[in-house]
């Protein structure tokens, strides 16, 4: 297959609209600076508590229960999920907490922390009914 044959027109409204594109890019990068800087911070300090139960110097039977974890929340995505549940119940209380000051207290205003908590919950439960041996496990 052969390409379209490219005029110096058609190559000059291509390099305008590459550089229309990482203008774009550069100022949404610009304006959401605060959370691309959080992102990374967030990166480095997962990574960060991902390499430190490596170095440190934890017992074999504590090492052996990572381990375990880490398999279940390979092979299961109800396992893998469970934290959902946690993440949203946090938030939630995190809201309240605010809202009961302000006086805000409208459902609508819980919904994303509602949904998390549901997502978990229902992770838990399929974790819960379809492995049960291995729930007792852990």
């Amino acid at each position: 297959m052969s390409h379209p044959p490219r005029s110096q027109t058609m190559r000059v409204l291509i390099a305008l609209f590459v550089v229309t594109l990482a203008s774009l890019a550069v100022f949404v990068a610009w304006e959401a600076k605060g959370v691309i800087l959080l992102l990374v911070v967030m990166a480095i300090v997962m990574t960060g508590f991902g390499a430190l139960h490596e170095l440190l110097p934890l017992p074999s039977a504590m090492r052996a229960r990572i381990a375990k974890r880490e398999e279940l929340d390979r092979r299961y995505p109800s396992y893998r999920y469970r934290w959902l549940f946690w993440l949203g119940l946090g938030m939630l209380l995190g809201k309240l907490w605010v809202a009961q000051s302000g006086g805000r207290d409208a459902l609508s205003d819980f919904w994303p922390e509602l949904v998390l908590m549901l997502l978990g919950l229902t992770a838990m439960l399929v974790w819960r009914i379809k492995h049960p041996e291995l729930a007792r496990e852990v």
